[in-house]
């Protein structure tokens, strides 16, 4: 049975102190350095029963949260930015139906009191979304569509980018998703949706987010249970891809899938050495360090 905790959030945006240093290009640059250097992994929580601090610190790896701590750090460290992590809903694409709604985060980034940029590392975002507080015309963001195979290799032939339309709104009345997840009256959200599939909205919540690993990872883990790692790299347009999918089952598998290639799955017991090489460094660092735990962790599964 999943445990859930209450989400609690703040307002932040009367905290906003006016930022010149803040730009989109920044913005793109943290996003780059963090699919050079990090990937999405539940390894961290699962294995080592780390939070997202600490996965994204030891192991440059992590879930959306750990993702965003990467880039709000870099962002303050290089550039002195400050930011704030923020609740959000997702596509119905990514929905468990243990999921609350409200089982995501992203990074809001003020540049003053009416722009407000929103960063999301763990949906690919290419740049980030502006949310303008006097000025609710749509706007749009890139994502990559990581778990799709990119065939061509001029950028404006691409596929696998998608065009995201948002559109600010001003709650008038608050939100009450379930008796954990409540959003108060007059938060402002970006609702956003991809340009192919309109009637798909999720939401970013402009609150900043108190202990997100209690109220979004502690859940998210318990539904998505088997390890994962899904490493990436920057292609030679500047373009996020996926490496692949690497898991370990609860069926006692080793589950490599590769883009679209057909998945690979191999017993526990008989994982081929000469595969570990195969893998990106990040990934094989994983592979190497916790197929032993991983074994017993198994074995405890069975008992």
């Amino acid at each position: 049975m999943v445990s859930y905790t209450k989400l609690k959030t703040r307002s932040f945006i009367n905290r906003i102190v006016n930022n010149p240093n803040v730009s989109e290009v920044k913005i793109m640059n943290a996003l780059e350095e963090c699919y050079k250097n990090c990937a999405f992994s539940t390894f961290p929580y699962i294995m080592h029963n780390m939070d997202s601090r600490e996965a994204i610190k030891k192991y440059n790896s992590g879930n959306c949260v750990a993702l965003s701590i990467y880039v709000k750090d870099y962002l303050k460290k290089k550039y002195g930015i400050k930011s704030y992590l923020i609740p959000a809903t997702i596509p119905n694409k990514y929905k468990q139906p243990q999921f609350l709604e409200i089982s995501h985060v992203a990074l809001a980034i003020p540049k003053n009191k009416e722009l407000i940029y929103v960063a999301d590392p763990a949906f690919y975002f290419l740049n980030p979304l502006q949310i303008d507080l006097t000025d609710y015309s749509p706007t749009i963001v890139y994502s990559k569509s990581i778990y799709s195979r990119e065939y061509m290799t001029d950028l404006k032939d691409y596929t696998t980018i998608d065009r995201i339309i948002c559109q600010t709104k001003k709650l008038t009345n608050s939100i009450k998703y379930n008796e954990y997840q409540t959003i108060p009256k007059d938060t402002i959200i970006s609702e956003v949706f991809y340009q192919n599939d309109p009637n798909d909205k999720w939401s970013y919540f402009l609150r900043e987010i108190v202990k997100p690993d209690k109220s979004i990872s502690d859940f998210y883990i318990q539904v998505k249970n088997e390890p994962f790692i899904t490493p990436i790299y920057i292609d030679k347009n500047g373009i996020c891809r996926s490496k692949g999918y690497f898991s370990l089952t609860n069926s006692g598998n080793v589950r490599i899938a590769k883009e679209d290639y057909p998945r690979e799955d191999y017993n526990i017991y008989y994982f081929p050495n000469d595969k570990i090489m195969e893998i990106d460094k990040i990934t094989r660092r994983f592979f190497k360090n916790n197929l032993t735990k991983y074994l017993e962790h198994y074995k405890n599964l069975q008992k």
